[in-house]
C-alpha cells in the first residue's frame, strides 16, 4: 500500500472524530427542542398549515436527493476526477502575522492537519457526507421552528441518524481503496513501460 497500515488507521481516526462530533450536534438539536417544548417558550406559529405541509414535502425531497448526491459525490472524489487546486495559497494577512511574531506571543501557532495524497479524497467525501447526513436534521430544525410540531423534527432527525448509519465509512472499506489504488497506479506504470 502507498501508506502503511498506521498512516490509514490515523487518519480514519480523524475522520471518525469529525463524524462522531457531527452525529452528536444532531443530538444537541433534540436537547434544544426538547428545552423549547418543556419551556413553553414558543411563539405561536406563524406559518399556516398549508405552507409548512410543502415544506415538509420540499425538505423530504432534498433530503432523500442527498442520498444520491452522497453517492455520487463519493464516487466523483474517490476516482480521481474531482478538481485539484493547483498549490495551497496563503492569504497576505496571515503571513504579515506570522513573520512580526504577533501570533506566536498569543500562544496561537498555525497548524494544520495534512495527510498524503491518497488520504485527501477519503477525508474529503467523509466530511461532506457527515455534512449532508447532519444537513437533514437541520431541516427538522428549521420545521420545527416554523411550525412548533416537534414530531417534524424527530421526523428528520431519524432520517440523518439512519444516514449517518449508512455511509458512515469503514476502515476496511478505506484499505480496499488505497489497495485498488495502487494496482491501479502500478497497472498504468505498467502500460506506460
Amino acid at each position: 500500500m502507498n501508506g502503511n497500515i498506521s498512516d490509514v488507521k490515523n487518519a480514519y481516526r480523524v475522520s471518525v472524530i469529525i463524524g462522531v462530533a457531527m452525529a452528536a450536534s444532531v443530538f444537541i438539536y433534540a436537547a434544544v427542542v426538547e428545552i423549547m417544548k418543556r419551556q413553553g417558550s414558543l411563539p405561536q406559529p406563524t406559518t399556516p398549515a398549508e405552507p409548512a405541509n410543502l415544506l415538509r414535502y420540499i425538505f423530504l425531497g432534498i433530503s432523500l436527493l442527498e442520498i444520491f448526491l452522497i453517492i455520487l459525490l463519493k464516487r466523483i472524489l474517490l476516482s480521481g476526477k474531482a478538481i485539484k487546486p493547483a498549490s495551497p495559497a496563503q492569504p497576505e494577512t496571515f503571513k504579515g502575522l506570522a513573520s512580526s511574531g504577533i501570533l506566536s506571543q498569543v500562544g496561537w501557532q498555525r497548524k494544520r492537519i495534512n495527510f498524503p495524497g491518497p488520504f485527501q479524497p477519503l477525508m474529503t467525501s467523509a466530511i461532506i457526507g457527515y455534512a449532508l447526513c447532519e444537513s437533514v436534521a437541520i431541516f427538522g430544525l428549521v420545521l420545527f421552528f416554523l411550525t412548533q410540531k416537534s414530531l417534524d423534527f424527530y421526523l428528520f432527525l431519524g432520517l440523518s441518524l439512519t444516514l449517518f448509519a449508512v455511509f458512515f465509512p469503514r476502515l476496511s472499506q478505506w484499505e480496499e481503496w488505497l489497495k485498488q489504488r495502487e494496482v491501479d497506479a502500478m497497472a498504468e506504470q505498467k502500460n506506460r513501460d
